[in-house]
């Protein structure tokens, strides 16, 4: 099988989350076939983190970071040129912003020119990514979208006041659900997503995939033969907690649960499921996380005492990594 695979970013180092969940599907899907890796890089020269990823492909495809439009730089500070911009970025009834900060006519050629060899699947991370396809790949397509975008960017406006910031979030935010949503329905590729959640938001049923974030890869590939009209399956990681969870132990590392609110990841139906863990964040300081709980679902305080009623023994810790807006937790001994 031969597979391009464009991404966002260099998958490494593995220090943050999007760089680990891009870095694992690459590695199962190289398990699948010949990889080609397309990518955006400054100046499009060859960094020394792709290193670590070259193993994963057989070609590279780079092209510089520099030919994104919102890296175009600004004339001047006035409020003229200000102005200008806005109306470039927000000013399309109907392409949302996002999109077009990430248009790049040199990037979407090295695409176009990689199509004409002919590929068996083109798998394309993240939104932001879907302008560099040409019109008509001739082959299959998988657009992992990870988030729901228009979903992050609604959890941003329940914390912000009124404002002209808030208003131009406020109209991407339908621009991005009617994109999202129309793609998932209408589009001509299949999609992923990173959760059930995500996948209920959306639509779209039998065009939309859950491939869930996890610690390793599966001992034999969970895919199969299909053709077009047939899906593969290929997981990043475990389905289930539980086996992420025996997976560290048998690491010999020390297994907990961080905010399973998170986006409402999952809750305490999956957390029952779980019996081999004793830690569980019940507060975390990122601004996405609903400690509190909502929408009719519960805090994380309420599905901590749920687990110790229901006889598990669990300890509840808090703000546990170093995720941006979270707090140091600083003891005196």
């Amino acid at each position: 099988m031969r597979i391009l695979f464009v991404s966002t970013t260099v998958p490494y180092p593995l220090n943050t989350g999007a760089n680990q969940r891009i870095y694992h599907v690459l590695r199962a899907l190289s398990r699948l076939g010949h990889i080609t890796f397309a990518c955006p890089t400054d100046g499009g020269r060859w960094p020394s983190e792709l290193d670590a990823v070259q193993p994963l492909f057989q070609q590279a495809l780079l092209y510089p970071n520099e030919s994104f439009d919102a890296s175009r730089p600004a004339r001047s500070d006035g409020l003229f040129d200000r102005l200008s911009r806005l109306a470039r970025y927000h000013g399309h009834l109907r392409e949302p912003a996002l999109i077009r900060w990430y248009r790049s006519p040199q990037g979407a050629q090295v695409i176009a020119d990689a199509c004409q060899q002919g590929f068996d699947l083109i798998w394309v991370e993240r939104l932001i990514s879907i302008g560099l396809l040409p019109g008509n790949v001739g082959c299959r397509v998988i657009l992992d979208l990870d988030d729901v975008q228009y979903r992050k960017l609604g959890h941003r406006l329940r914390r912000t006041g009124p404002g002209l910031r808030t208003a131009l979030d406020l109209v991407e935010f339908f621009k991005l659900r009617r994109m999202e949503r129309g793609l998932v329905r209408h589009g001509p590729h299949e999609y992923v997503v990173c959760s059930a959640l995500d996948k209920q938001i959306l639509g779209g049923e039998s065009r939309i995939w859950v491939v869930p974030n996890g610690i390793e890869m599966p001992t034999e590939p969970a895919w199969r033969p299909s053709d077009v009209a047939d899906p593969s399956f290929v997981f990043v990681g475990a389905m289930s907690t539980e086996a992420n969870v025996d997976a560290v132990r048998e690491a010999a590392g020390v297994p907990h649960i961080n905010h399973p609110n998170f986006r409402w990841a999952f809750g305490l139906t999956e957390l029952l499921q779980v019996r081999n863990d004793s830690l569980l964040e019940i507060y975390s300081g990122h601004p996405q996380v609903h400690n509190e709980g909502g929408d009719g679902l519960p805090g994380m305080e309420a599905v901590w005492d749920a687990l110790l009623s229901a006889g598990r023994r669990i300890f509840g810790i808090a703000v546990d990594d170093a995720a941006p807006a979270e707090p140091w937790v600083m003891p005196r001994l």
